[in-house]
Order: structure tokens, then sequence, then C-alpha cells
């Protein structure tokens, strides 16, 4: 019996390093790794602005502690911090953001690294990125509301040196710290708009001075047919290469002449093509098809007469569109318009008869194109024009048009009124407002916010006039969102409105909404 214990013993003595050398694989195993991963080597922020990038760390070798993010090497005037700061349990990604500060007069263009670290369980790791700080170049052109070049202005930042436009309205001004104040000045014309916050470039300041003529020519010429009953023909000049306004005739039953005097703002020629329609026309004065179409070529210069008769076709399949507008609170609607957009830069309003706030269109079905409902409303306190545009294909259009700014203070007709006088509006749509003082000298300001005061400008050639009666109204557009989206869309797109109501492109939804003058005297 002895024999088997002496065996197995053996048998023990044999497998003993095998079983001690698994026992210390497991007593030892993979060591825990922390490790930290920027998204980027370089980040670039413009003075007073922030810049961002993503941290990323991976555990391994079973490390799951809680690992927080810190940063070093940053000048006073910046603050880097994390969102989140801890990555806690499987998080592996947080956001760096860098943050300048604008007011701190030490800010200035540079360049420092940043030493990035985690720590979490007793592991660290660590990865450097290189910040670099600019100064931002403003540049610009002025334009008037026709997005044309305009001179004999200045613009001054933070409250410089006014720098003259050039003949094309092109500014440029260097070492620019965000957010800043720009002011637009005219001082011949007593005008100045200050937008405020801004921190942008590549800017398109608009002024309401300075509007120029536009090139013009006269087209007629006849259809090859008579307009026959219940029909009514529409003859437009769409603008190939540059947008052309002005541009519609109708031609009556019977009729074949037709004449009009298309108008453009760009250089002195034109090139565009002549379209004509026969319109189906409803008892209430609506169309209800489009049995016959036709183009012709030609080329106009300004002040051109040019004769241009145009051959008709069979013309498009008809879709019927529902519209639908919805005013705002208490403004009762005025007028509604469908603009029909058949080209790039160009549109056409077809008869919609006596159109509600609810009600369908019969129109063209041609593969591409839009329209746009356009509507206007008003009351004591406010006036409000709004456009809604969408494909063709959609089937439907919506139109709510938003609640406009209105006055809160100070009250009508106050009396000294100064430079800390505050200007307050309600303003449901949230976006940047633009108050507007017209007096001996007119004055504007953009902002962010729902209050501002009468800008001081004296410093730079336009104080303002003791005991001086002036108007102030609050202007808004809701596509414009922001103070910097102003600056570059124009404070007052009443110019793009004017041109789609006559014949030019059709423009994104958006709205232009004017409060009321109130009136107050300067102390």
């Amino acid at each position: 019996m002895g024999r088997p214990a002496v065996y197995h013993l053996g048998r023990l003595r044999l497998m003993m390093p095998a079983l001690m050398g698994a026992v210390l694989l497991v007593a030892c195993g993979p060591s825990p790794t922390l490790t930290l991963q920027l998204g980027d080597t370089t980040i670039q922020v413009i003075a007073g602005g922030t810049g961002s990038t993503e941290a990323t760390i991976t555990r391994g070798g079973g490390a799951s502690a809680d690992v927080t993010l810190d940063a070093t090497g940053a000048p006073d005037w910046v603050t880097v911090s994390f969102a989140p700061a801890t990555l806690v349990g499987g998080d592996s990604e947080s956001v760096m953001t860098i943050t300048t500060d604008g007011e701190d007069p030490a800010i200035q263009a540079t360049s420092f690294t940043l030493t990035v670290t985690a720590v979490g369980g007793g592991l660290m790791a660590s990865e450097e990125v290189m910040v670099q700080v600019d100064l931002l170049v403003v540049r610009g052109t002025l334009v008037d509301i026709f997005h044309r070049p305009v001179t004999g202005a200045s613009v001054s930042v933070d409250g410089s040196t006014p720098v003259a436009v050039d003949a094309g309205g092109v500014f440029e001004v260097p070492d620019v710290v965000i957010p800043y104040d720009l002011v637009v000045l005219e001082v011949a014309n007593d005008w100045a708009h200050v937008y405020q916050g801004l921190t942008a470039t590549d800017l398109t300041p608009m002024t309401t001075n300075g509007v120029g003529s536009a090139s013009s020519a006269n087209v007629s010429g006849d259809l090859s047919a008579p307009v026959g009953a219940n029909q009514l023909g529409f003859v437009c000049v769409e603008g190939i290469d540059k947008v052309v306004v002005g541009t519609c005739d109708t031609v009556g039953v019977g009729e074949t002449a037709y004449s009009v005097n298309p108008g453009w703002f760009e250089g002195t020629a034109a090139e565009v093509h002549v379209r004509a329609w026969v319109v189906d026309m409803g008892a209430g004065g609506e169309a209800t098809g489009y049995p016959f179409q036709g183009q012709t070529a030609l080329n106009l210069t300004d002040g051109m007469v040019a004769l241009a008769d145009v051959a008709l076709e069979e013309g498009p399949n008809s879709v019927e569109i529902d519209f639908d507008v919805t005013p705002p609170p208490g403004m009762p609607l005025g007028t509604v318009m469908v603009l029909y957009a058949y080209g790039e830069n160009s549109t056409v309003a077809f008869p919609l008869g006596t159109p509600s706030d609810s009600f369908t269109a019969v129109l063209p079905d041609y593969p591409g194109a839009s329209v746009a409902l356009v509507g206007a409303a008003s009351s004591t306190a406010a006036l409000v024009y709004a456009w809604e545009t969408t494909e063709l294909s959609d089937g439907v259009v919506d139109l709510v048009m938003p609640e406009p700014a209105t006055q809160v203070a100070p009250a009508n007709a106050a009396t000294d009124v100064n430079l800390s006088t505050t200007f307050r509006v309600d303003n449901p749509s949230g976006t940047p407002p633009t108050f507007l003082f017209s007096g001996p000298t007119t004055f504007l300001v953009t902002t962010s916010g729902n209050e501002t005061t009468l800008p001081d400008l004296s410093t730079i050639g336009m104080p303002l006039p003791a005991v001086a009666d002036y108007s102030w109204q609050v202007l808004g557009s809701t596509h414009l969102a922001s103070v910097d989206a102003v600056a570059y869309g124009g404070w007052y797109p009443i110019g793009d409105l004017q041109l789609m109501v006559t014949g030019g492109p059709a423009l994104p939804s958006g709205s232009i909404q004017i409060a009321n003058p109130r009136t107050f005297t300067t102390e």
C-alpha cells in the first residue's frame, strides 16, 4: 500500500514549478495603465475668444479609478477648463476649453505651451499642446441696401481713430480683441451705426445713404398668338448672369404686345431671358392653369431699346400648393403675395384672386422651382413683413409671422434725455434689435440685449445735440440671429425684400419687424 503514496508525492514534486509559475502570473497580472490623447497639437484662438479640443483617456490593465484633468502653463489672462473635469467610471472623453479674457489689459498676441495632465488611482499621463493667440484683423465692405459698395464713410473699432473706406467701400482695422464694437460713421450725413459685441470679420455693414442709380433698358415685342378669352398673358425678363428687377408686364385678352423696363445694379450690361406665360383665369381672378409658354434670349445694355418677340408653345403642367399664414397676435393680416421662383435670379407673382390666411394656389410645375409666401401685418404699435420660402415639391407653405419688438421705456414724448437714459424694448423673438434714433443726427445701435443708451460719439465727430427733438424705433429680423449676422446680412433687409417682390431672386425665409416711432427731447 505504500508504493502508491510514493508515486503521488513524486508527481507533486514534478508539478510544483508549473503550479508556482501559474500562481505568480495570477498574482502579478498586467499592470494598470493610463494614457492621454488630445484632439489637436495646436489650438488657434482669437484674443478675447475661446478655443477647444477633445481630451481622451484610455485605461488599461484593470485601471478603473476616477481621473481628474488639469492644465498648466497658461498666462494669467487665460482660463483652461474641462467638461467634465473628472472622468468617472467608464467615462473617457472631456472637452478642454481655452478662454482668453479680452478685458484684461495684459492680453496680447502670443503663443504658449499647455501641459495637460490626467491623474487618478496612483497613475498619471500628460500631453502638451501649443496655443497660438492672434489679434483679429477686422475687414469689411460698406454697402447700400442693394449690397453695392458705398464710399464717403469711415469706421472705428472700440473708439479708435476712424479709418476711411476706400473707393470700393472696403475697410481694414488690425490688432482687434474680441468682442469689439464697430462704428460706421458718415459725418457728412450726420449718420452713425454702432454694432456692439462683434466677434467676426469679413463684414458687409449696411447704410441707407448713398443708394445709387441702376442700369436699365426697355424691352418690347409681341407674343406669337393673341391671349384668349378668360386668359391673361405674363411677360417677364429673367436675369441670367445677375439680378434683374422691375421686369413683368401683363397682356390682355386679344392682345399680343408687351413692354417692360428691366433694371439691374451690377455693371452696364445684362444677359436675360424674356419669358412668357399665358395663364387660364378663374372667376375669382386666380390662376387655374398655364396652357402656353415661351422664351427668347437677349443681351441688354444700359439705355438700350430692344425688340424681342416670343414664340409660344405648350405650357407646363400645373400643381396645387396650400398656403397658410398666421399673423402676430393682435396684428391683422394685410397684404399676402405668392412669389414663384422659376429661375435662380427671378420670381413672378401669378394672380391669386383674393387670398386670405389660408388658401390654395395653382402654379407651374417646373422641376426645382421654389415658392415664397410673403405676408404683411400691422397695428398701431408695429409693422411686420415676413416670408417663408420652400421647394415647390413640398406642396405646403406655412408662414408664422413673428411678434415684433415694442418700446418699453422711456415713455413717449420723454424730455431731458441724455447719454445715461436707458432705452428698453420687449423683444419676443430674442434676435438682436437695432435701435434707430432719428433727429438732427441719426444714430443706430445693434445689440444682443434688449436695452441700450444713446452712443457717445463726441470723440469721433458726432456729439449728441442738446435740446433736440428725436424719434426712436426698434427694428429686427428673425433670420439674423446674432450681431455678427446683422453686420454681415444687413440691419434693414428691405432692399432684398424689394428685389424679391419686383422680380428678383427668392430669399431664404425671414422677416423685418419695425416698431412705430416714439419721440423724445434731449436735455
